[in-house]
Order: structure tokens, then sequence, then C-alpha cells
């Protein structure tokens, strides 16, 4: 009996001695990280290196999370983040940052080795070919930050895209990031950093039909980036087969109740524009499955395509937002339907 719990202690010694081996063996590689790499004039940050060395001495270093993840990023954490979730987005800023940062591995017990297993993927290479596909189909070249982070909880997260061109992101602690995911879904995002290099000066930038135009066309890219290969509903938020029907169906009602609220930006008027991208025209369209504006773009997009042809959506980067609308025949559209 003893020389059973002899032995039983040595095997736990060995298992502990292979768990720390293994985890500094983790740290090490992790460090050789570079801090950022540059593709195209995209320049990607690997943030999520700097989360796992504060914890590499056995005790939490929160100067580093300061120096290393928070000051870099500004535009993500600063404007965007912490502005995006309300009161719970204090939790990106200074102080906020460094609590859940404390306890991120403990609550999340896998994510060392994701992110371990991430790092050694080819992101870059992912990166390189979709920019390829984005000049090749709008001409146009996307430019500015990726950070790549560990989000602190997928209630609290972006799993991939950002708020501006300086501040996108990919959360890679997030369940939806995978490789085959995100080969899927990041044409859509860098869709997104072109149409703001080259609209964001335009009058209704800042509007409804800004947001909307802008979502849709980064579907609607989409679209045209897999060769029309993907159904339409899937390049839209990934909808369901139902939740698409429910669009179509609705969709006149859509439009009309849609349209006084589009060129308006007032806080008190504009329900619409209260952040359509994440579902939050709940008082105008409180059934609607997902955020209302990625479909509307999409069909304002389309029905132009329609009336002028197959490439004919590339106009949008030249014309203004207002007259894209005006000249889609999306208007004219709605009002055949009953």
């Amino acid at each position: 009996m003893q020389r059973k719990t002899k032995y039983k202690f040595i095997f736990l010694l060995i298992l502990l001695h292979l768990q720390v081996f293994g985890q500094s063996n983790l740290y090490s590689k992790i460090s050789e990280l570079k801090d950022s790499v540059k593709v195209g004039n995209l320049v990607i940050y690997n943030a999520f290196k700097y989360q796992v060395l504060a914890h590499q001495s056995g005790e939490f270093n929160p100067a580093l999370i300061i120096e290393k993840v928070y000051k870099p990023h500004p535009e993500l954490w600063d404007n965007c983040l912490s502005q995006i979730f309300g009161d719970a987005g204090e939790m990106f800023k200074e102080e906020g940052i460094i609590e859940w940062n404390k306890t991120l591995f403990e609550k999340q017990k896998n994510l060392l080795s994701k992110l371990d297993t991430l790092s050694r993927l080819n992101l870059d290479s992912l990166f390189n070919a979709h920019l390829t596909g984005l000049k090749k189909l709008t001409g146009l070249n996307a430019k500015g930050k990726w950070i790549l982070y560990a989000g602190p909880d997928e209630n609290y997260s972006i799993f991939l895209g950002g708020c501006n061109t300086d501040g996108m992101a990919i959360d890679l602690a997030h369940s939806r990031t995978t490789v085959d995911l995100l080969t899927e879904a990041l044409p859509h995002e860098l869709e997104h950093m072109v149409f703001e290099q080259a609209k964001s000066k335009d009058p209704n930038w800042n509007t409804s039909l800004g947001s909307t135009i802008d979502e849709g066309v980064a579907c609607f890219f989409t679209y045209k980036y897999f060769k029309e290969k993907l159904p339409k509903r899937r390049v839209i938020e990934n909808m369901t087969d139902e939740e698409f029907q429910w669009y179509i169906k609705h969709e006149k009602e859509i439009f009309e109740r849609s349209l006084p609220f589009l060129f308006d930006i007032s806080e008190e008027k504009n329900l619409y524009q209260c952040n359509c991208r994440a579902g939050g025209c709940a008082k105008l369209f409180p059934d609607a499955p997902k955020s209302i504006c990625y479909f509307l773009g999409f069909r304002i997009v389309e029905s132009y395509v329609n009336k002028y042809g197959n490439d004919s959506w590339k106009d949008v980067y030249k014309i203004p937002l207002k007259d894209f609308l005006g000249n889609s025949g999306y208007k004219e559209y709605i009002e055949t339907l009953k």
C-alpha cells in the first residue's frame, strides 16, 4: 500500500514537471513571435503575445498589459470596444482591461493551447490571399491596422471586425475563431476597409444610409468574391433560411419604415441609426431576427446591379451614397410589392 502511494506521488511529480515544462516551452514560443507583421498595406499586431507573457513569471504583470496591449491600440479599446458595449465598456478602459486580463487564463482553461495553435498558423498568407482577391474585384487596396487579441467574454467581444480602419480586430479566444470561418468572413471586413477609404468624406457617411450601404456592399462583395457559390442568406450576416424568409416577407415594411431615418443623424429621432449593425433597431423592428441594415443594404446593391449590370455595384465607390440609393431602382421595386 505504501509502495503504491510512493509510485503515485512520483507519477504526479513527473506529470507536474511535464506540465510546467510544456507551459514554459509555450511561453518561449510565444515570446519569439514578432510584435507585428506587415501584409500589403496592413499592419497586424500580435497583442495576444503580451496577454500571455504578462503571466509568464507566475505573477501577473499589469504594466505589460498597459504598455504593450492597451496603449498601442487606442482606436480599438478607447474608440471602439469601450463605446459599443455601453456600461460594460468600462472593462476596455485602463483599469478594466487589467482586471479581466488578470484572470483571463483561469476562466478560459484551454485558451493558452488555442493561442499556441493559432500562432503557428499562417494567417499572413490568409490575409495576403484575401487582399489579392479584394484588389482584383474592387481595384482598391485595403490599408490600416488589425489587432489579434484574446477577449474576456463572448458576450463582450467582436469575433471579427472593428469600428474603423485603425481598429480592426480578431478575438482569438472567441469560439467562432477558426481558420475555416476566418477564410469565409475576412473578405467582408477587408471590404469595409476600402469602403471607408473611398466614402468617409461622403455627406451621408455618418447617416444610417451610410452604414446600411456599407454593410450591404460588404455582403454583396463577399457574394461575388466566392463566385456566388455561398447562399445570399449566408453572406448576409450568416442568416438561416428561416431568418432570410422573414426578411423577404417583410421587405416592403422594412424599407418604408426605415426610409424616414436613413438620412437623419439626430439621436432622439434616429432609432434606426442606434447601432443598426448590432441589432439596435429593436424599437422599429421588434421581431427582426437579426440586424436590418445588412439585408436592406444587400437588397439595394442587388437592385442596382439588376438595373445596370453585373459589375455596376463598383459604382458605389465613385458616386455619392444618396445617388446610389436613388439610382438603384429599389424604391420603385418596393412599390411593386403588396
